[in-house]
């Protein structure tokens, strides 16, 4: 992600006039920004948990072996632009990914033993709810087969998600309506494919109102900060990922928001 923010502020910004840095639909930046035309690769890892049934055993300790990289190709377009009166710009983002298979190592159909991921978020959120639900939990964790650990394939655990009685369970129970239950399966990435809405709205400024402003994130999702973290931590600062202001020096670390984070994320640039 890095080198395609990079390269992508270097691209429309060699030999062009400071006015085309401006982002507008007429700009020479807008097309540039609007569909990502340089490629993105992201890697997936897993490990694989060989010696689950021993998880009881005095002096357990368990055995991971890695699996990857599992690579897919990126794509993203921004989606819904509306142009503000502020000279800011707002919109949401759509991204794709497609299986690498000639560059990856293993198949989308590996089968791997990982943590349960499902019955310990739940478990974890209900720790602070009553004895009465707490009870039910329990039951239906038993009655249901819940092992600390599930075996799946790689594409299920990425993408195609995969069905579990729990969600099944929570998603129709009006005590644990306020738990936002997403989805109806559970992957890392289940239901992002192509969905404009997983990334938030952004609103950012265009450079009309100084170049050094162009490309700077001044809210997400209509906030100036996020929940997930406190102080600066928190803010909805930096660059929102593809534009940066011209005169960038390596001694200058670059300063980005990150969606997937939900915060901002400082990188140094190497000499």
């Amino acid at each position: 992600m890095v080198a395609f923010c990079c390269s992508l502020t270097y691209l429309i910004s060699l030999n062009t006039p400071a006015y085309e840095l401006q982002l507008s639909p007429t700009s020479k930046s807008y097309a540039m920004w609007k569909e990502n035309p340089i490629p993105l690769y992201l890697d997936f890892y897993f490990f694989n948990w060989t010696n689950p049934e021993e998880l009881l055993e005095e002096n357990f300790k368990p055995a991971l072996v890695e699996l990857g990289p599992y690579r897919f190709k990126e794509t993203q377009a921004k989606v819904n632009i509306t142009w503000n009166a502020n000279r800011t710009v707002t919109y949401k983002q759509r991204r794709w990914w497609y299986f690498d298979q000639e560059n990856s190592n293993g198949t989308l159909d590996d089968v791997i033993t990982t943590l349960n991921v499902v019955a310990l978020a739940a478990t974890n959120v209900l720790r602070s709810r009553g004895a009465i639900l707490q009870v039910t939990f329990s039951g239906a964790l038993r009655m249901t087969g819940q092992k600390v650990w599930v075996t799946k394939t790689a594409g299920e655990l990425l993408f195609e998600g995969y069905s579990d009685p729990i969600l099944t369970m929570a998603s129709k129970m009006p005590s644990l309506a306020d738990t936002k239950i997403p989805v109806d399966k559970f992957g890392w990435f289940y239901g992002r494919n192509g969905s404009s809405e997983f990334d938030g709205l952004f609103n950012m400024e265009t450079g009309e109102e100084g170049i050094l402003r162009v490309g700077v994130l001044r809210q997400w999702n209509y906030r100036n900060r996020t929940d997930f973290f406190e102080a600066e931590c928190g803010q909805v600062k930096g660059s929102a990922g593809e534009l940066f202001p011209p005169v960038q020096t390596r001694d200058k670390p670059i300063e980005m928001f990150s969606a997937d984070l939900c915060r901002q994320v400082t990188l140094q640039l190497i000499h």
